[in-house]
């Protein structure tokens, strides 16, 4: 169903029971076992159509006592599994949120509650990155701090400034506002040193 969805096919689940005992006195007799679920799609002209892609299955004996016994047999795969999907959401929500705080552009619009200190710093390393761009140098996404803190090992100034940077970002409190201005002050500096070295190749 969801595969003809995506196909922009109208489809829709459609349950109910499959089967059931021979008619007995006009009626049928149906069991939970029998219980089904199948896909309908929709045919110009016909209507609604059954598309049922497990149509030939065999219904469980005894549904609930099967399911219990698979339960019990893969139990360590099940938990396994559920351990990897919290840690994939763990690693999910930790990566959002590295991406939120790493947009580099901090006004006032993005994040109306951050210090005007850490505006200024998160700018400064906007310009510095600006710089390695025009200077052909830009970084590259999978790019760390700490590999830009080597790549850039000529700048003396740039691993503290780089460090106070990184705690912004990251970090439960912003650093003490006057080593945030300092460190923006670093970075322009650092900006400013590979503009001018570019202009005078």
């Amino acid at each position: 169903m969801v595969l003809l969805r995506a196909a922009g096919i109208p489809a829709r689940l459609a349950i109910g029971f499959a089967g059931g005992a021979d008619p007995q006195d006009g009626t049928r007799l149906l069991r939970a076992r029998e219980g089904h679920a199948w896909a309908e799609v929709w045919f110009p002209g016909q209507g609604w159509v059954s598309s049922d892609p497990t149509a030939g299955s065999t219904p469980l004996d005894n549904a609930p006592g099967a399911l219990a016994d698979w339960l019990r047999r893969h139990r360590l795969l099940l938990i396994l599994a559920a351990l990897l999907l919290l840690a994939a959401t763990g690693l999910l929500v930790v990566s959002r949120r590295h991406r939120r705080r790493h947009r580099l552009l901090p006004d006032s619009v993005r994040d109306p509650l951050l210090p005007g200190e850490s505006r200024l710093l998160l700018d400064a390393f906007d310009r510095l990155e600006t710089a390695l761009q025009h200077t052909g140098r830009a970084r590259r996404p999978p790019e760390s701090l700490a590999d830009l803190t080597d790549r850039l090992a000529g700048h003396p100034e740039l691993p503290s400034a780089l460090a106070v940077y990184e705690r912004i970002a990251f970090a439960a409190r912003a650093p003490d506002p006057t080593r945030c201005r300092q460190a923006a002050d670093d970075l322009d500096r650092v900006s400013s040193r590979l503009l001018a070295e570019a202009g005078d190749r």
